[in-house]
């Protein structure tokens, strides 16, 4: 009975330590989670928008370079009429190309493709924002000094504070599942899978190349500062060196030389008397 009595206010303490760490360290996995997949698809649609812009800039500058030509061309006709033959069916082509040109793309649904896309990708971003938000907002109650004071009046806050933070990041989360579940559909619409895993596959090579370069760096940040360690340290063992050797010559002069150290030399000899 006492066991119980004794676990019940800890229980019901809404500032419990074990709990908000469990409840913080579940919607942050969870939210981590959720984030990953928004930074996946949105790199994959950057680089199918790129891919995109670059076929569309592609079509639209040789239609214009063409159409360039085309007109300098008839800008020197002469009145051979072999010549103007032959510039006919330069124009001609030209004129044929710019047409099958324009006609593919509105086949293909370029600039629609290319504006979905576009759109699609500020939606992520947008959501990608919101979880970071959220997790930004869950930081300070990973330490449990933030919520745990002596003092009752700020506990009271606190933990009517932390009831309502919980029931925001609950509701928020289910908003957040919503908006997700709308996106990737609207992203399984315009990326086939096929696409998609060729995407994936090139953000996964990236993102490794990356952090294989990141771990290179530190790796030789590391080895240049052990180096430097080891230059310092032969620096001080060539200082002790000259030092024991401007001691030892100091020792070997003084006793080569006494007269150096202020004294003179006694005279054995002694003195006769007259």
């Amino acid at each position: 009975m006492t066991g119980d009595v004794s676990e019940g206010p800890e229980k019901n303490d809404p500032l419990n330590k074990d709990i908000i760490e469990s409840k913080i360290k579940l919607y942050e996995g969870l939210f981590y989670n959720a984030h990953q997949e928004c930074i996946e698809k949105k790199e994959g649609l950057d680089l199918y928008y790129n891919h995109l812009h670059k076929v569309n800039s592609v079509f639209q500058t040789s239609i214009i370079f063409l159409s360039a030509g085309s007109t300098f061309m008839q800008s020197l006709t002469s009145d051979d009429q072999e010549d103007n033959k032959t510039i006919k069916i330069i124009v001609l082509s030209i004129t044929s190309y710019s047409g099958f040109i324009l006609a593919l793309g509105k086949f293909l649904k370029l600039e629609d493709m290319r504006e979905s896309v576009h759109n699609l990708r500020d939606r992520f971003a947008d959501l990608q924002n919101k979880i970071n938000y959220f997790i930004d907002l869950m930081e300070p109650w990973k330490n449990s000094h933030y919520y745990q004071n002596n003092i009752s009046l700020n506990e009271k806050y606190k933990g009517t504070e932390w009831v309502s933070f919980i029931e925001r990041i609950e509701s928020e989360y289910v908003n957040i599942i919503d908006m997700k579940r709308e996106l990737s559909s609207s992203y399984d619409k315009i990326i086939d899978s096929v696409v998609s895993k060729k995407y994936k596959l090139i953000y996964d090579k990236i993102n490794s190349t990356f952090k294989q370069s990141i771990c290179g760096c530190k790796k030789q940040t590391d080895k240049d500062k052990d180096k430097d360690k080891d230059k310092d340290k032969d620096k001080e063992k060539d200082k002790d060196k000259d030092k024991d050797k401007d001691d030892i010559e100091s020792i070997l002069s003084k006793k080569i030389n006494p007269k150096e150290t202020g004294k003179k030399p006694v005279n054995k000899s002694v003195a006769k008397k007259p």
